[in-house]
């Protein structure tokens, strides 16, 4: 996986605060911060459109509840489950035809994910 910028790390840690949010199904404040950090998200390239379009997916389907959406089917799943998602979105990520678009897409995703493994490690320790 290539290196990120330092404005592409930026995003990154508000999808996961965005990810937290919407695991907890808080979604008004999901939808506050996702307008307040709008740009730092998206800039102004491709990349930031793919991630910003993954979390926007994101608030929508944990809005909608319908368990069939890919939203709904990580929040249900178990740690292993999540790390085996996690490990077919790095390989979609390691495709030589991913364009900068699919891979913020992809990289929003993989941080949901991550969220989603690190909320249920400290669930699991209390």
């Amino acid at each position: 996986m290539p290196k990120l910028s330092r404005s592409k790390r930026k995003a990154l840690k508000h999808v996961s605060t965005l990810a937290r949010y919407c695991y907890f199904e808080n979604y008004s404040a999901a939808e506050k911060l996702l307008q307040e950090v709008e740009e730092d998200i998206k800039g102004k390239n491709l990349w930031g459109s793919g991630c910003y379009l993954a979390v926007q997916g994101m608030i929508t389907a944990g809005r909608e509840g319908n368990p069939v959406t890919f939203f709904w089917k990580c929040k249900d799943s178990s740690s292993k489950e999540l790390a085996s998602i996690r490990k077919y979105i790095i390989e979609d990520l390691s495709r030589d035809n991913v364009d900068e678009f699919e891979e913020g897409f992809l990289y929003g995703w993989l941080t949901i994910i991550d969220s989603f493994i690190d909320i249920h490690k400290s669930l699991s320790r209390r």
